[in-house]
């Protein structure tokens, strides 16, 4: 498994430069999974980000960080 870690501020496009970069160049077969503390402000009606919720975020992410490294 490979970890690889982005950290900026947020909407300097961390994101989506994993999307076109790094998803985009790993062969079809590679099991991968992105885990960003933005999915956690991502709902029906788009992104809305709450600074009171970025502690739970922050959780979150761990959590499916931790997942995927056990599922992995």
């Amino acid at each position: 498994m490979t970890v690889t870690i982005m950290r900026g501020i947020p909407g300097s496009g961390k994101s989506t430069y994993l999307k076109e970069n790094w998803e985009a160049k790993l062969p079809a077969h590679t099991s991968r999974v992105l885990v960003s503390a933005d999915h956690y402000f991502e709902g029906p009606t788009g992104y809305k980000f709450d600074p009171s919720k970025l502690g739970m975020a922050h959780e979150t992410c761990l959590k499916n960080f931790v997942t995927a490294c056990y599922l992995g």
